[in-house]
């Protein structure tokens, strides 16, 4: 209102970012990283100009509308054995397929139970403690659930991360129930090496050694300018995830300051949600793109779409088996208008509590400025074909209207660059050259940031890009089972941070199987090349999913031990 703007009718302020609302810059920060000059176009690797192309990500290049990249079986191969897995990642996902029987957490932990499970918040310790400020309802609020008697909290202008932990926490002997549940990243720290400064390793996580179980990292996955430290990096979120529920809050504007007031929304968002007595509408939509000639979006809508829609061998998708209703947008209904209904609750149902997207992501050269902004932005039905692409064809950050509202929504977000992009090209290269640049700086996207800070409680979604293989077998039915079991786990009311734990399950089986088929061909012993290259397009697809929001959020339905 304070713009003229007139507030939903649901009572909720919208809020418009100001300069007060946007964090100042570190103390003598060096200049913002300008766009890159010169920046990369669609990879295509493949053995030779007869090959086929048969591993194809969901994923557009919004400048030539052209796939973004395409190999065929062959030179994945080549990329598998010449890029092997560091040995700790090998270990860890060894380790994590060895204890997946046992789940993330100890034998007799409620992972419901945020008093047994614990929650904190980790930041990095030369962050701006505005961010901390900006969260302070919700660590105030997730402090009381778990029985924490929080100290006045006291804010100084311009005072980091670390040394605001270090006025609020002088005595490290203070025990948990007195302390802010506030965890410090140090620059440059890798997961092993927080975890053993913190007491404990990669293994099934008892909460009382020290470390909760469901973990929110807050800020930016990467440096925005030559000497930023104030970020914690996304292979970081990857290897704490393999045990722990994670997710990340990030909220920043094109130069990647951060956004203080939508901190802020989200937090009092989910405080309200939480606190208040939320009806909830039990109401999935299936939103998926299938275009012709397009062998990825074919699969995505007939390997993954329709298994979750129909079930399969009998049994029932994963709505009506959890008692939703559901809706199903697909091939010429997944145009942009709808989506657009789809988030505003304008449709037969009413608004979603879970919206599950396959589509193309949109991917923008390094150096095209919209990429900032638009990163990942889902491509609708509109798009008409390969070579000609056009702003309408995606919805973006900037298309959600102004008085849309998403209470209390989880969104799942199957699409090249859905959830975040980072600096460099982390599994499609030329060995012996650098990596491809294909982004200014490791970047959340802005279209779940939005959401999120408009009223969703979580988006779940990828990293870099999503490939079909993580749910197309090679020579067996349609593999849906890992996002049924995630969409089961979600609408029957499991905190968020647990619910996709299955993704790295399937982490640690398809590297382990993807190790051992390597060790086969380096020692000369015959492979399929299909085989291998089925295995590392679905180990990277399962190691990239993240999930941002809070992980101990959750659909408002009868769960275990249900407390909110």
């Amino acid at each position: 209102e304070r713009h003229g703007r007139p507030a939903p009718a649901n009572g909720h302020p919208i809020r418009y970012p100001c300069a007060a609302d946007v964090a100042p810059p570190p103390p003598q920060p060096a200049a913002y990283v300008p766009p890159i000059t010169g920046g990369y176009g669609p990879l295509l690797l493949l053995e030779s100009d007869d090959s086929i192309p048969d591993i194809l990500p969901n994923g557009i290049d919004g400048a030539r509308g052209e796939l973004l990249v395409t190999m065929d079986s062959a030179a994945a191969r080549t990329l598998a054995v010449d890029n092997p897995e560091p040995d700790n990642l090998r270990e860890l996902h060894n380790l994590k397929e060895h204890y997946a029987v046992q789940f993330p957490l100890i034998y007799g932990v409620d992972y419901d139970d945020l008093a047994q499970t614990r929650w904190a918040v980790i930041v990095n310790s030369t962050d701006d403690a505005a961010v901390l400020k900006a969260l302070t309802p919700l660590i105030a609020h997730r402090s009381r659930q778990q029985g924490i008697t929080l100290p006045p909290l006291t804010f100084r202008t311009g005072e980091t991360c670390g040394e605001w932990l270090a006025r609020h926490l002088p005595d490290p002997t203070v025990p948990w129930q007195q302390r802010p549940p506030v965890l410090l990243y140090h620059p440059g720290e890798t997961c092993t090496a927080w975890l053993e400064r913190h007491g404990v390793t990669h293994a099934p996580v008892d909460p009382v050694r020290g470390v909760p179980f469901y973990l929110l990292l807050v800020g930016r996955p990467g440096p925005v300018y030559a000497s930023d430290t104030a970020y914690i990096d996304y292979s970081f979120q990857y290897e704490l995830d393999m045990f722990w529920g994670v997710g990340r809050l990030c909220f920043n504007d094109a130069q990647g300051r951060h956004v203080l007031s939508d901190y802020t929304a989200y937090a009092e968002q989910v405080v309200d949600f939480e606190q208040g007595s939320p009806t909830l509408n039990k109401h999935v939509v299936y939103f998926g793109t299938r275009h012709d000639l397009d062998t990825a979006t074919e699969r995505s809508a007939d390997e993954l779409i329709t298994p979750l829609v129909e079930g399969h061998s009998g049994k029932p998708g994963p709505a009506p088996d959890t008692g939703f209703t559901q809706s199903v947008f697909l091939a010429g209904d997944a145009t942009r208008t709808n989506l657009e209904r789809i988030l505003r609750g304008d449709i037969e149902h009413g608004p979603p509590a879970l919206l599950f997207t396959a589509t193309h992501g949109i991917g923008l050269p390094a150096d095209d400025p919209r990429l900032l902004m638009q990163q990942g932005a889902l491509l609708c039905q509109d798009w008409t074909g390969f070579g000609n692409i056009q702003r309408e064809h995606w919805f973006a950050a900037e298309d959600l209207e102004t008085a849309t509202r998403v209470s209390g929504l989880i969104a799942v977000c199957f699409a090249c660059y859905g959830v975040g992009c980072p600096h460099e090209d982390e599994f499609v290269f030329v060995p012996g050259k650098p990596r491809p640049v294909i982004a200014p700086y490791p970047l959340v996207a802005q279209l779940p940031q939005r959401l999120l800070a408009r009223g969703a409680l979580a988006v779940l979604g990828h990293v870099d890009r999503a490939w079909s293989y993580s749910f197309s077998g090679m020579n067996v039915p349609a593999q849906s089972q890992p996002f049924e079991d995630v969409l089961i786990r979600a609408l029957s009311g499991g905190r968020m941070g647990f619910v996709t734990d299955q993704l790295n399950l399937r982490q640690g089986a398809a590297s382990s199987l993807l190790t051992n088929t390597i060790e086969q061909a380096q020692r000369g012993l015959p492979v399929d090349t299909r085989n291998l290259a089925a295995l590392w397009v679905a180990r990277n697809d399962a190691r990239n999913y993240a999930l941002l929001g809070d992980p101990a959020v959750r659909l408002p339905v009868a769960a275990k031990g249900s407390q909110q």
